[in-house]
């Protein structure tokens, strides 16, 4: 999910500021025959999820850096620093689609905590302002922050190549955090690696053959409702397609430039909410996406020990910021 840090890296229209290339795919989607069985927890999800939070921590302390030394350089800093309270409010995936939360907000959970639009919106701010400096000034500010291109320092990986800007402000910053640039990327590798894991087991419960009969009486339940829809995804479809974005009666706050869901969106998204109730197709994903995930990473030692001595590497770095966020007891396995 997080494979870009939620930080400056937003401001990266202007310039790569993380590359991933040659990335390969998540695990098949084939059924194996489970040899450990599902005990209600999802365990990777939990090592990503505070993977999630310390890179999020780091995006924090990047913003106040990189800042710093572009401010030391004569340069004015466009964007605000990245709120710590906003940056750990947001939940790091969509929560659980419940009637109430689908009556209020349609699919677009994230209106309910308003940080997504906040973090967009201020990405845009910043580059009309760094745009506004004139074509010679924003590449000198590019410059600065994200040193020249024949600087970029690249990494091979499990996931693909990784590359970043080897000099300016942002690669003093996370050289500053991590010990070295290349180190940094070997940090965004071992997030990187876990979600790799973490998809492969959302694959494979997503074919488990228990997941696809619920699959198949929500999708009954959907068209007893009058809706002509098989997969989730289908149905995610169908609710963009209902015209205009009216804001419904009831539904989340609208403005004429950023309108709510709309009526339709609402309806085909309560439905869904519902149907998913009755067929249990949440729950039987949850159980069976434990087991692979339990599978998976009694199969993956060596990812997880690098993860670990990553994290321990971060909440160093970060000692302040984990004290200040209450995360000083361990999060994960």
């Amino acid at each position: 999910m997080l494979g870009l840090r939620l930080s400056l890296r937003l401001v990266g229209s202007i310039a790569g500021v993380l590359l991933v290339t040659g990335c390969g795919g998540t695990p098949a989607a084939e059924v194996p025959d489970i040899s450990v069985h599902s005990n209600g927890e999802l365990p990777i999800t939990q090592l990503v999820e505070e993977a999630h939070i310390l890179t999020r921590l780091q995006s924090v302390r990047e913003d106040e850096l990189a800042a710093a030394c572009m401010r030391a350089q004569g340069f004015d800093v466009p964007f605000p620093p990245r709120s710590r309270e906003s940056l750990i409010g947001e939940p790091l995936e969509a929560p659980e689609l419940t009637v109430e939360r689908a009556e209020r907000y349609g699919y677009q959970w994230w209106r309910e905590f308003g940080v997504h639009e906040d973090i967009e919106r201020e990405a845009a701010e910043a580059n009309q302002r760094i745009d506004g400096f004139g074509p010679e000034g924003a590449a000198e500010w590019a410059l600065a922050f994200f040193g020249p291109e024949e600087d970029m320092i690249s990494i091979d990986t499990a996931v693909g190549r990784l590359s970043t800007g080897g000099s300016g402000c942002l690669a003093e910053a996370r050289a500053q955090i991590a010990g070295g640039v290349r180190r940094d990327l070997e940090w965004s590798a071992a997030v990187m690696n876990l979600e790799e894991l973490a998809n492969g087991a959302q694959v494979r419960a997503e074919a488990d053959p228990a997941v696809q009969d619920a699959l198949v009486a929500w999708s009954r339940c959907m068209h007893d409702r009058g809706h002509d829809v098989d997969t989730i995804e289908e149905a995610y479809d169908l609710a963009a397609e209902g015209g205009s974005l009216e804001a419904a009666p009831g539904g989340a706050g609208s403005s004429d430039d950023d309108q709510g869901p709309s009526a339709w969106e609402i309806e085909v998204a309560v439905d869904d909410a519902r149907c998913r109730e009755a067929a249990g197709y949440d729950e039987t994903l949850r159980e069976r996406r434990s087991a692979y995930e339990n599978e998976l990473l009694a199969e993956h030692e060596d990812v997880i020990l690098t993860w670990r001595e990553v994290r321990d590497e971060m909440r160093s770095s970060l000692t302040d910021l984990v004290t200040e966020f209450d995360l000083a007891e361990e999060t994960g396995g």
